[in-house]
């Protein structure tokens, strides 16, 4: 394997990790929503392999959105700050 091929596969795997995590948590909420706007059009889509491929990549492209514009920044905010040296406020 040359160089410029690991790298590039390193790279995918970094994407794919980073955004893992968002997969799993939204791919049922995404599958819901589809079934209901779909319940609600009165449109019947047959389980097949194309149906189940644009569902894959709608819920990676949220992924990536959600991986860029919400956990990154998030991170970086979080980083501004010490956690260990916060005290709990007396609330009298």
């Amino acid at each position: 394997m040359t160089l410029t091929y690991q790298t590039a596969s390193y790279a995918q795997s970094r994407q794919i990790a980073s955004t893992s995590f968002n997969v799993y948590v939204w791919h049922c909420p995404i599958f819901m929503a589809e079934m209901v706007l779909l319940d609600i059009l009165g449109v019947s889509l047959p389980c097949t392999y194309g149906v189940m491929a644009v569902f894959v990549v709608v819920v990676e492209l949220l992924a990536i959105q959600l991986y860029l514009f919400v956990e990154k920044p998030l991170a970086k905010y979080m980083k501004k700050y010490e956690w260990q040296n916060l005290r709990p406020v007396d609330p009298l």
